[in-house]
């Protein structure tokens, strides 16, 4: 199949809202786990395979996030501090890795239609017209 050269981290889940306190230790350590810690495993093996400094051909990676990484909901205050981590997780990679790491977009970002294919106006949008955090803070 090739080498790696693209990370799309875009998994995320949501539980029913309620209040922080109500939240079991179970509900929050599922959502961390899939929300962070899988988005960062993901993209720690992207890392081995891509970067120069392990031998890689460089690549890039794009961290989907949300809306909720800025705007507060108290009634899913688990999620939304999920997502203010995959925001972090972007700039602290975009800032150490000498691959390219994507603005973490949310979907109110991205052109947003299931009918396309993956090769189309979507897929350009995401690796043509995002700016690269390096790039900004550079």
């Amino acid at each position: 199949m090739g080498p790696i050269d693209i990370l799309v981290n875009n998994a995320g889940v949501l539980d029913q809202e309620g209040r922080l306190e109500d939240f079991s230790a179970e509900r929050i350590a599922r959502i961390i786990d899939l929300n962070v810690t899988g988005a960062l495993l993901c993209a720690r093996e992207a890392i081995r395979c891509m970067s120069t400094a392990n031998g890689g051909e460089g690549g890039a990676i794009v961290n989907i996030s949300s809306i909720s990484r800025f705007a507060i909901s108290v009634n899913r205050a688990d999620y939304c501090m999920t997502k203010a981590a995959i925001g972090m997780m972007t700039k602290l990679f975009a800032q150490r890795l000498d691959i390219d790491v994507f603005k973490e977009a949310g979907p109110t970002e991205l052109p947003m239609n299931f009918n396309r294919s993956p090769d189309d106006d979507a897929t350009e949008f995401v690796l043509v017209h995002t700016i690269t955090l390096r790039r900004m803070f550079n």
